[in-house]
């Protein structure tokens, strides 16, 4: 009886750090992805700046060219 009660304690156990490892893997890919996150919005803002600084730049290019049509 104790032998069996033993046995499926192990087994747990076993499992038990099994999952602590799986657990901190999974963090690990998290940290990494969010990081990942980080970077493309950290472009995705930098690509938004430039797209302003070219708007401000081709409108100011057509004022120029509508008053020489004028």
């Amino acid at each position: 009886m104790f032998d069996i009660l033993e046995e499926k304690i192990d087994m747990v156990m076993d499992k038990i750090q099994t999952l602590h490892r799986e657990n901190t893997k999974l963090k690990q890919k998290v940290q990494e992805q969010e990081g990942l996150v980080q970077a493309a919005q950290e472009q995705l803002d930098n690509l938004e700046e430039e797209k302003e600084i070219i708007k401000g730049k081709v409108g100011g290019i057509l004022d120029k060219i509508n008053q020489v049509l004028v």
